[in-house]
């Protein structure tokens, strides 16, 4: 399980080293303990974030702060970088 930056707000930030055959678009998952169907978050190829569920039903404040930094150039480039670390490829929901 590839951690994409320290916890955040207590909640850890990650994606999966298994993400299906053929890999899923790239995403994250946030949740406060890893699980199977934890919150899960798609990067857009224009770099924006596109929430695709709250599974874990994170309250829309603390959520909202996740996401803000978790969408800064930085971040949004580390996720892509791990990502490609991973499985050598990028694809995207758009």
């Amino acid at each position: 399980m590839p951690e994409i930056v320290p916890k955040v707000y207590g909640y850890h930030i990650y994606f999966w080293s298994n993400e299906g055959e053929p890999v899923e678009p790239i995403h994250f998952h946030i949740s406060k303990e890893p699980h199977k169907n934890a919150t899960k978050v798609w990067v857009t190829s224009k770099g924006e974030l596109s929430l695709a569920n709250n599974n874990d039903k994170i309250p829309e404040k603390t959520l909202r702060r996740i996401l803000n930094f978790m969408s800064l150039d930085e971040n949004i480039a580390r996720t892509k970088e791990k990502w490609v670390y991973w499985f050598e490829d990028i694809r995207y929901i758009d």
